[in-house]
């Protein structure tokens, strides 16, 4: 599975959850962040080289080429 190399950083996150969207909301209104951040039901998952089941089991964060799955 490859991935588009991106020039920003890319926040996933479960925008079925209220309390990540919250989060979310919280931190694009206080913290000035240069990411991009998509709710995973809404962006395409091949394109950032992942899969809805990755995405479903945690949170995801990817920078260029290096990658980082919790």
């Amino acid at each position: 599975m490859a991935g588009v190399r991106r020039t920003r950083p890319v926040l996933v996150y479960d925008g079925d959850c209220a309390f990540c969207t919250t989060s979310v909301r919280f931190i694009e209104r206080r913290i000035p962040v240069s990411a991009e951040i998509v709710a995973w039901q809404l962006t395409d998952l091949d394109a950032l080289g992942t899969t809805a089941e990755r995405a479903q089991r945690g949170a995801r964060r990817d920078h260029g080429a290096e990658k980082v799955q919790r």
